[in-house]
């Protein structure tokens, strides 16, 4: 969602156990207006770095030196990014594949990024996990008619 005053709360509110995601694209566009233009250019080559990390600890990381960085000259900004920063990076809790389709709400940038065919991503990526999900309930169903142990298995999916 964009960074509007009290859409976090709502999200919260509704939906307690999601992870609330803030547009990055939103968040560049709006500090291309806040940062010099040289600050700008250092916090976005970041951001691609940080899209592209394996790990959320490895973009917390790459997020938190380049806060550091902005911290030098705009000290308000890298205050209320990093205050931010779990909002802001949640995507990274996620499978690559799919990470595109869900770091923005603006959907012309998806398109024009080149993201557009993440939505079949995350269509196949869900269906491989409601597939697993199924085997393992045939799997324990089975087992269980021919009186072996049941084995609880359940896959919770985040989306």
């Amino acid at each position: 969602h964009d960074d509007f005053p009290g859409l976090s709360n709502l999200v919260n509110t509704f939906f307690p156990h999601t992870d609330d995601q803030i547009c990055t694209v939103h968040l560049l566009r709006n500090l291309k207006k806040e940062l010099s233009a040289e600050e700008y250019k250092f916090f976005y080559s970041y951001m691609k770095a940080i899209k592209n990390s394996h790990s959320y600890e490895l973009g917390s990381e790459l997020f938190d030196e380049a806060c550091e960085k902005i911290s030098r000259t705009s000290p308000s900004i890298a205050d209320r990014l990093i205050s931010k920063k779990e909002k802001y990076l949640a995507f990274l809790k996620y499978p690559y594949e799919v990470r595109p389709s869900i770091s923005s709400t603006n959907l012309a940038k998806s398109i024009s990024g080149g993201y557009f065919h993440s939505m079949d991503d995350l269509k196949a990526w869900y269906i491989d996990q409601r597939a697993s999900f199924w085997q393992m309930e045939k799997t324990n169903l089975l087992q269980n008619s021919f009186g072996l142990p049941y084995i609880e298995c359940r896959i919770y999916n985040k989306i």
